[in-house]
């Protein structure tokens, strides 16, 4: 497919292979569709934990893009995340409902919980739910990405409905028990 590589700055190796092959696959599939490239970058470098050098850190990553992009930034050492989506897509979807919804509730309290397994499922959390609004809003589906919640719709129905037939037929039983005494 794309050349490109979607995955900078892991020379830490916090995102573990499997994940890394994993954006490298959606995000190629992503960019072939639509055209637009949607990056991570995970730094492990001390040297960012201000919030200034963090953003200077960014402006030279991004200036290297044309858009349309999108890029979730993860620096370790000072225990930030953030998502920057170039100017003509900054109304694709609410990236702090993102981080909120799927990234926050997997943080953990302690520092030492931080692991590369941890990291990557923190990661591809918010990253599985960014690529689909993505391509929710190209109008394209992702066939290499987990599944979404819509995609079980299907199964829902089926289970409220047996759900439902099944309290109502309790009912008509217990009624006609009734109404037989």
């Amino acid at each position: 497919m794309l050349a490109d590589s979607f995955v900078l700055d892991n020379q830490s190796g916090l995102l573990i292979p499997k994940s890394a092959a994993f954006v490298q696959r959606v995000s190629s599939e992503l960019k072939y569709k639509t055209g637009f490239s949607f990056y991570v970058d995970v730094v492990d470098k001390a040297s960012l934990n201000s919030k200034q050098e963090r953003k200077d850190y960014k402006n030279n990553v991004i200036s290297k893009f044309s858009p349309p992009y999108g890029v979730l930034f993860f620096f370790r050492q000072a225990k930030k995340i953030d998502i920057v989506l170039s100017e003509d897509s900054k109304d694709l979807f609410n990236t702090d409902q993102i981080f909120f919804d799927y990234i926050a509730p997997l943080l953990p309290e302690k520092d030492v919980d931080l692991t590369p397994q941890r990291i990557s499922a923190i990661i591809l959390n918010g990253y599985s739910e960014i690529a689909d609004r993505i391509a929710d809003k190209y109008g394209v589906n992702l066939e290499n990405n987990f599944p979404s919640e819509n995609q079980n719709l299907f199964v829902r129905v089926i289970l409220y409905l047996m759900l439902f037939s099944l309290v109502g037929l309790f009912i008509v039983v217990y009624f006609f028990k009734r109404h037989r005494r």
